[in-house]
Formats: structure tokens, C-alpha cells, sequence
């Protein structure tokens, strides 16, 4: 079995709310191959999507819309990188405080 990071993209539409919404979720996925992987990762987008009422009483709609990223990944040394962002701080002194007081 190979290892596969996969990003799925969910609309959230807020009864009465401004604007809709986008939550870009990420998944580790076992799988034999990519065809595999992607086709686990359609049915659990299709899994997570529902309608609820939130704390306010509006209905909430999570949908999936589909799997915008799929990258398998490479374990020869043993460590796998999942995700990685570049920030580029206003105050790199209170950026690294901030970190250091989590």
C-alpha cells in the first residue's frame, strides 16, 4: 500500500449568511495506486457532505465538491512531508513569540 496526501474542497453555503464559504481539507490516504486513492477520497468528500442547523438555527450546507489535489507520497527515509507553508511575517519577533507561547 502507498500513502497519498489528498486536498478536498467543500462549499459551505450559510442560510442568510453574506457570502458562501470554502474549506480546503487535507487527508492522508491509503491506497494500492493513485486511481485508488482518488476514488477513496471522492467517497469521503461525498461522506462528509450534510446539512445541519448551526448554534444559530441556520441550516448549513456542507458540499463536496471535489478532490483538487492528490500527491503520493515519498517515504524512502522514513519521514513524510504533509503540508508546508512560507510565511512572511509584518514582525518576525512577534511572529516567533507567538509560536513560542502556544
Amino acid at each position: 500500500m502507498e500513502l497519498f496526501s489528498s486536498r478536498l474542497l467543500f462549499e459551505i453555503d450559510i442560510e442568510e449568511g453574506p457570502q458562501k464559504q470554502y474549506s480546503e481539507e487535507l487527508y492522508l490516504v491509503k491506497a494500492s495506486n493513485e486511481f485508488e486513492a482518488f476514488h477513496k477520497s471522492q467517497a469521503k468528500g461525498i461522506a462528509e457532505s450534510e446539512i445541519f442547523k448551526n448554534k444559530f438555527g441556520r441550516n448549513v450546507k456542507w458540499r463536496f465538491i471535489g478532490v483538487v489535489d492528490l500527491v503520493k507520497l515519498n517515504s524512502e527515509l522514513g519521514v513524510i512531508s504533509v503540508d508546508s507553508k512560507t510565511i512572511e511575517p509584518h514582525s518576525p519577533k512577534e511572529y516567533l513569540q507567538g509560536l513560542r507561547d502556544k
